[in-house]
C-alpha cells in the first residue's frame, strides 16, 4: 500500500477556523438536489433544519440515487468482494478549511451500499447520522487516494465546533485495494449554521465552568478568542461583567511585545462579544464608549458590532454621530483628548455606514453633504449605500452639485447613480442597472435631468463636458454618444465636431481638447487627465500623439521639454516628453527608486495630500491578530 502525503495548505484550528463575526450570514431551507451523476449515481445531502444548536442530534441524512437496473454499486465485472467503499461528509467553513469525517460505510456490512442490496431505478437513504456524533478532522495524508486517519489524529466532535455557516457535502468512493477509487460521487453543497448551546440548555454549574474557560482563552489573544466569543456571547447578561473588565485591561509596562499584542487582541474581542450578548447593561457600557473611547483604535469596531444589538437606540446614536462626524462637528470625546482627536470620528464613518447598511437602516441627508463637501471618494460611496433619501426632490438636491463636478470619482458616480434611481424611479428618472457601461448610464442620467429641467442648459453643458474627462479611454461607445449631444448642444460654445459620423480618434481628440481649454478644471487635474491617456496598452496614433504633447505643454508651461507645436511632430518628441514626465513624478513616484525633487507648481501635480487627522489604525477594524 501506498501512503500518499498531501499538503493540503489548511491546517486543523488554523487561523481560517476563527469566528470573524460576519452579520450576513443567512441560510434558507430549500429542497436539498442530487450532485452530479457518475455512472448512473447521484448523492443528495440535506438536514431537517439548517440552523441548530452546538450538540445538537440533528440528523445529516445521505441519499444515493440510482438509474441503473442493477443492485449494486457498480456493474457485476467490477463489483468483486475485495473492492474497498468509503463515504465521508465534509464540513467546510466559509474560508475553506475542510474537515473529513471518518468512513462512515467501515463496521456496516448490512449498508445497502456494501450488501449489494441497492434498490434499482429508485433512490434510497444510505446513511443518517446525528450531526453532534460525526468526528471530523483536517486531512493531509491520503492512502491510496482515500483520507487517512491514524491513531494520533486529533479528531473533532462536529457538533462542538466553533459556531459558524458551514457548507457540508457527502463522497461516496469506491476502488480496488492498493489502486486509487475509480468511482468517485459526490452530493451538492447544503449549507448550515451552528448556533452556540443556549444557556438554557446548560446547568448553573455548566454555565460559570464555561464562562471562567471561555475568559481564560480569550485572553490569550485574536485566534483564542474568537473561537469562543459566540459561545461568550450567547451567556448573554451573565458574561456582561467579566468582559468589561476584560475590555478595559491594558498591557502593563515591561509586557513582552507578543503578551501586549495579545491583551489588545483580547480587548477587541470583549468589545465584539459585548455587542453580541444583546444585553442592556452591555449596550449602556458601548454607548458609553462610543462617546469616550478608550482607545480610538476600537471606534471602528464599536460602530459596526455594534449592530448585534439590534436596538433602534444604538441606530439613532450612530444616525447623529455620522452626522456630526462627516459635516465635521465637535466631537463628544473633544474634551478630553483635544480637536485633533476630531477626525477619528471620520475615520469610524466608514463601518458606520457598512453598519447601516447591513442593517437596512438610513443615514441622513445632511451626512450625505457632508461627505460630498469633504470630497472623500471611499467614504462617500459607503455613505451614498447605506442612504435612503428622504424624497426625490431631497435627493436631488443633494446629488445635483455632482452632476457638474470636475473630478468626480467613478465609485461616486455609479453610488450617486443609484441613489437617484432609487429616490426617483417613480418619476421616470432611468432605472440603474449595476450591469450596464457607466459611463453610458451617467450620459443618459444627465440628459433625463435636463429634459425634466433639472439641470439648466449650462449645467448639462458642465457635466457632459466633466464627461469628457471621466469615459474610460478605451470605450469607444460613450465617445460617440457624447460627441451626438455636445454637436446638439455646444455649437454655441465652439464644440469643433458636427454631423453623425465620426472620424476616430481625430474627432474624440478634438473633443477632449475643446473640453480642456473651455472648462474649469484645474491645471492639476487637466495633467493627470493627460497623462492617463499617454498610459495605454496599444500605440497611440500619431495625430493623438501630437494633440497631448500641445495640450500639456499649454497645461504645464515653459519647463515642458517641448520648444513647440511643430516640435511635436517630430518622432523623438513623444519619448523625451514621455521621459521627462516619468522623471519629474507625474506618473507617480517609482517604489524602487526615490523620486526626483520637482520645482515650481508642478511638484505637486498628482499628489494628494493626506488628512493629518486621520491615523492609518483608524481607517477600519481588521480582525484582532491581522497584519496591518
Amino acid at each position: 500500500m501506498k501512503r500518499i502525503l498531501v499538503p493540503l495548505g489548511t491546517l486543523f484550528l488554523c487561523g481560517s477556523l476563527f469566528a470573524w463575526i460576519d452579520y450576513d450570514d443567512k441560510v434558507e431551507n430549500k429542497q436539498a438536489k442530487f450532485g452530479k451523476d457518475f455512472e448512473g449515481c447521484a448523492l443528495q445531502l440535506y438536514t431537517d433544519k439548517v440552523e441548530f444548536e452546538q450538540e445538537m442530534p440533528e440528523k445529516v441524512t445521505v441519499v444515493l440515487r440510482s438509474r441503473n437496473d442493477r443492485a449494486t454499486l457498480l456493474p457485476a465485472p467490477r463489483a468483486t468482494k475485495t473492492r474497498r467503499y468509503a463515504l465521508y461528509i465534509v464540513v467546510a467553513d466559509k474560508n475553506g478549511t475542510s474537515l473529513f469525517s471518518r468512513n462512515l460505510l467501515e463496521g456496516k456490512s448490512a449498508n445497502p451500499v456494501l450488501a449489494g442490496t441497492l434498490k434499482p431505478r429508485a433512490s434510497q437513504v444510505v446513511i443518517s447520522v446525528p450531526f453532534d456524533q460525526l468526528e471530523v478532522a483536517g486531512v493531509d495524508e491520503y492512502l491510496d487516494g482515500m483520507p487517512f486517519f491514524d491513531e494520533k489524529t486529533r479528531m473533532r466532535n462536529a457538533g462542538k465546533l466553533v459556531p459558524h455557516l458551514y457548507t457540508l457535502k457527502a463522497v461516496l468512493l469506491s476502488g480496488e485495494p492498493e489502486k486509487r477509487p475509480d468511482f468517485a460521487v459526490a452530493s451538492d453543497l447544503w449549507q448550515v449554521i451552528l448556533r452556540p448551546k443556549s444557556p438554557a440548555r446548560m446547568t448553573e454549574a455548566e454555565r460559570q465552568v464555561k464562562l471562567k474557560a471561555w475568559l481564560a482563552t480569550m485572553s490569550q489573544g485574536a485566534v483564542a478568542g474568537g473561537r469562543v466569543s459566540s459561545q461568550l456571547a450567547s451567556l448573554g447578561d451573565t458574561a456582561v461583567p467579566a468582559l468589561i473588565k476584560l475590555s478595559e485591561k491594558r498591557a502593563e509596562a515591561g509586557m513582552k511585545p507578543d503578551v501586549a499584542q495579545a491583551v489588545a487582541d483580547s480587548r477587541i474581542w470583549a468589545i465584539v462579544t459585548l455587542c453580541n450578548t444583546r444585553s442592556r447593561a452591555a449596550e449602556d457600557y458601548i454607548m458609553k464608549r462610543l462617546k469616550d473611547p478608550l482607545a480610538f483604535r476600537e471606534l471602528s469596531f464599536i460602530v459596526w458590532h455594534s449592530q448585534g444589538f439590534h436596538s433602534k437606540r444604538v441606530t439613532e446614536t450612530l444616525r447623529a454621530f455620522a452626522e456630526d462626524a462627516s459635516n465635521g462637528r465637535p466631537m463628544p470625546w473633544e474634551k478630553k483628548h483635544g480637536r485633533k482627536s476630531r477626525g477619528y470620528g471620520r475615520g469610524a464613518c466608514e463601518y458606520v455606514f457598512k453598519h447601516f447598511s447591513s442593517r437596512g437602516a438610513s443615514v441622513t441627508d445632511q451626512t450625505i453633504v457632508g461627505c460630498i463637501a469633504r470630497g472623500d471618494p471611499k467614504l462617500t460611496a459607503f455613505a451614498l449605500a447605506a442612504w435612503k433619501p428622504s424624497s426625490g426632490e431631497a435627493a436631488l438636491k443633494v446629488l445635483k452639485p455632482l452632476w457638474t463636478k470636475a473630478d468626480l470619482h467613478p465609485n461616486v458616480r455609479r453610488a450617486s447613480a443609484h441613489a437617484l434611481a432609487r429616490a426617483m424611479g417613480g418619476d421616470g428618472f432611468p432605472k440603474y442597472n449595476s450591469q450596464a457601461d457607466p459611463d453610458i448610464q451617467w450620459i443618459a442620467d444627465t440628459v433625463w435631468l435636463y429634459r425634466e429641467k433639472h439641470l439648466s442648459p449650462q449645467e448639462t453643458l458642465d457635466g457632459l463636458r466633466n464627461t469628457v474627462f471621466q469615459v474610460r479611454k478605451e470605450n469607444d461607445k460613450p465617445k460617440v454618444l457624447l460627441m451626438k449631444i455636445l454637436g446638439k448642444l455646444a455649437r454655441k460654445s465652439g464644440y469643433p465636431v458636427t454631423g453623425s459620423t465620426f472620424d476616430m480618434p481625430a474627432d474624440w481628440d478634438r473633443t477632449w481638447v475643446w473640453a480642456l481649454r473651455t472648462s474649469t478644471i484645474d491645471k492639476t487635474a487637466a495633467t493627470q487627465f493627460l497623462c492617463r491617456q499617454m498610459r495605454t496598452r496599444e500605440a497611440l496614433p500619431a495625430v493623438t500623439k501630437r494633440a497631448l504633447l500641445v495640450e500639456l505643454k499649454r497645461v504645464i508651461g515653459d519647463k515642458f521639454p517641448l520648444a513647440s507645436t511643430a516640435a511635436a511632430r517630430k518622432p523623438e518628441a513623444w519619448n523625451i516628453c514621455g521621459q521627462w514626465l516619468v522623471d519629474n513624478g507625474y506618473f507617480g513616484a517609482d517604489k524602487k527608486k526615490k523620486p526626483k525633487a520637482m520645482s515650481g507648481k508642478a511638484s505637486k501635480l498628482g499628489d494628494s495630500q493626506p488628512d493629518r487627522d486621520l491615523l492609518p489604525e483608524n481607517q477600519g477594524p481588521k480582525k484582532p491578530g491581522a497584519k496591518k
